[in-house]
């Protein structure tokens, strides 16, 4: 089977994902924006599907995780910089923040909560692993 690796749609049609599995559609749309991005959750969910017997869009679930867990690992975020941004482009903070998507009900449930970034900063500091929906639920 030849593979393509230039789109979100390779990743979905590879693995016959559904377009309606819209937490794995933003998944793959965050974590693969390069051809380079979309080669390596290919070979990476192919290698967890090889090792287990789970089903594709489980083994790609835990592969983004490891993703966003490595790229968190690299992550030295400056408060001031990062504050700066998220007066620019709060989604695009977050999202940098916590590498996972952002969608507008997460964005909406931030401000809900009272939407302070300091706050959300100074909590991501103390537990970077932590995901955005369970930092949010400590603002208040």
């Amino acid at each position: 089977m030849s593979v393509t690796y230039s789109s979100n749609e390779s990743v979905m049609d590879f693995f016959e994902f559904r377009p309606t599995a819209c937490i794995l559609v933003g998944m793959i749309k965050y974590y693969c924006q390069t051809t380079e991005q979309h080669k390596e959750a290919i070979d990476r969910i192919m290698k967890k599907l090889l090792k287990s017997r789970i089903q594709p869009s489980f083994a790609a679930i835990e592969v983004f995780h490891e993703i966003r867990l490595e790229r968190l690992s690299k992550q030295n975020i400056n408060e001031k910089a990062w504050l700066k941004l998220f007066k620019a482009s709060p989604t695009e903070a977050l999202e940098e923040m916590f590498q996972e998507p952002i969608n507008l009900g997460k964005y909406r449930r931030f401000l809900e909560r009272g939407g302070d970034a300091i706050k959300l900063f100074k909590i991501h500091s103390e537990a970077k692993e932590e995901k955005f929906m369970s930092a949010i639920n400590k603002l208040n």
